[in-house]
């Protein structure tokens, strides 16, 4: 499952995909669909991040991708 959360800054908009991410696993959980691992996404459209949500553990990867450039940044 992907969530996106949009924000003017990529790392301002963790927290608020972090929640949504965290709502859809509980609401999946309790509709006795557990899901194990949710993969999110903020984007300020130019800069992308990827957040993943395992049990209660969230993972962020720290660098940031560049959409249409075909690179990353660290």
């Amino acid at each position: 499952m992907i969530v996106e959360a949009n924000n003017e800054n990529s790392k301002g908009g963790l927290g608020p995909c972090v929640a949504e991410m965290s709502a859809a696993q509980l609401f999946n959980a309790r509709a006795g669909n557990a899901v194990e691992i949710i993969d999110g996404a903020v984007t300020t459209r130019e800069i992308w991040k990827f957040p993943k949500l395992a049990g209660a553990v969230v993972s962020i990867d720290l660098s940031d991708y560049y959409s249409g450039h075909g690179h990353r940044r660290n």
